[in-house]
């Protein structure tokens, strides 16, 4: 990798004692062994070296920015954080990354990889930006990992070090949890490679917070037993005939509605207050 830097890419090793093996080609066959088995920390980071074109990416942030919001890259504050307020082609785009992201390849991907998937969100359920005026892509990662810090118990370097490792659908499952702020869910496991066994974390959906299974039976079976009881009152309420009594079924109506009114409140973790910095 150091190589990559110091010699530039197109370096002849002579690996094997014969000319021909250029740092890309390497760093090209290291990336087909890393995809084979998943290790998503390196894919990204070998993605980032060899300038790998993440697909759709220019398309992305044309989308974010038609949705009326500001987009920043890198973390504040400026001139770290750049903001981008007008479409960009890919390359300058990717240049900006880059710049933001202090040369980290890792993060630039990241970023990169997190701008695709806010504009795939932003097109099927605007609704979770309703309230988001900026878009502060740098501090969205940082909830990201705080969130897995919180979660794991365990230090800011590991947390971002699992967030690098998580694979693309837990990635966008643990975004979409950050916005939606509905609470999540993070399993540790192993897997195998190369007869090693890694540590590897995948992020779930749970249910309320702080509801156990049985408590969230009887939140459902609560709502069963009040709609019948509801039903019952509006079908004696609507066999009384006398002009008189219509008002007490205008009133008992609304008094049923109000106090049948049973809502679960999804409340993110603490991290998720952070990411309120994007409104405004």
């Amino acid at each position: 990798m150091v190589a990559a830097f110091c010699r530039g890419p197109d370096w002849d090793t002579e690996i094997y004692g014969e000319p021909g093996s250029t740092v890309t080609d390497l760093l090209t066959e290291l990336y087909g062994k890393v995809g084979a088995t998943r290790q998503w920390a390196l894919i990204r980071y070998i993605s980032g070296i060899l300038k790998k074109k993440v697909e759709a990416l220019d398309e992305a942030c044309t989308s974010l920015l038609s949705h009326q919001k500001h987009l920043t890259v890198g973390l504040p504050p400026e001139p770290r954080e750049k903001t981008i307020s007008a479409p960009l082609p890919y390359e300058e785009l990717t240049h900006l990354i880059d710049e933001a992201s202090d040369k980290n390849m890792s993060v630039s991907i990241l970023t990169q990889e997190i701008m695709v998937y806010l504009a795939m969100y932003i097109r099927t359920q605007p609704s979770l930006f309703a309230e988001m005026f900026r878009l502060r892509i740098g501090l969205i990662i940082q909830v990201m990992a705080t969130e897995l810090a919180q979660s794991l118990s365990c230090s800011a370097e590991e947390a971002t070090e699992s967030l690098m490792n998580l694979s693309p659908s837990d990635m966008k499952n643990l975004l979409h949890h950050i916005l939606s702020g509905k609470e999540f869910g993070v399993e540790r496991s192993v897997r195998s490679l190369d007869s090693a066994l890694t540590p590897a974390v995948s992020i779930r959906e749970v249910g309320p917070v702080g509801a156990t299974k049985t408590e969230r039976a009887g939140i459902i079976r609560l709502k069963s037993e009040i709609k019948q009881q509801l039903d019952k009152r509006r079908q004696s309420v609507s066999e009384l005939k006398s002009g008189g009594l219509h008002s007490l079924e205008v009133s008992m109506e609304a008094s049923q509605v109000k106090s049948t009114v049973v809502s679960t409140t999804w409340l993110s973790l603490e991290g998720f207050s952070s990411l309120l910095v994007c409104v405004g």
